[in-house]
């Protein structure tokens, strides 16, 4: 939201740009937490999977972006909505038997390879000193 209202016109430009993204994330995830309060895990994880392709697109589309506004309103999100795809799934499928315990050990090794993608294709654009021109100091935020 500070981005909003900055002098810099690149700021303002790239916390617009995730602004509908951002949102609707919001929004599902309000959905998400309805649903799942309710006991309705299978709706919920529909909703997961709904936005995880948002929040993807907003990645893929915005990964340039300042840090504060990268992390906050990208990747952030993006992180808690993989691990809740696991975690609501496996609640939904009522994980409690010997092959699907099996399935889960597997399946978990996709955070690792997802956060592999990231860090191979994209170069962790959050953890390098400049990104899309904008430096590492506090004082230009």
């Amino acid at each position: 939201m500070w981005h909003l209202f900055s002098k810099n016109g690149d700021q303002v430009q790239a916390a617009a740009g995730v602004g509908s993204h951002f949102i609707f994330n919001n929004l599902l995830q309000f959905a998400w937490t309805m649903l799942f309060v309710r006991g309705h895990f299978f709706w919920s994880e529909v909703i997961l999977v709904v936005n995880f392709f948002n929040l993807s697109s907003l990645y893929f589309r915005h990964n340039t972006y300042a840090r504060a506004i990268h992390i906050p309103a990208v990747s952030g999100p993006l992180a808690w909505n993989f691990v809740a795809l696991y975690w609501n799934g496996a609640i939904a499928v009522n994980a409690h038997t010997l092959p699907a315990r099996i399935l889960a050990n597997i399946a978990i090794w996709g955070i690792l390879v997802y956060g592999l993608f990231f860090l191979i294709i994209f170069k962790v654009c959050c953890l390098s000193n400049r990104v899309d021109g904008f430096s590492n100091r506090v004082d230009e935020f």
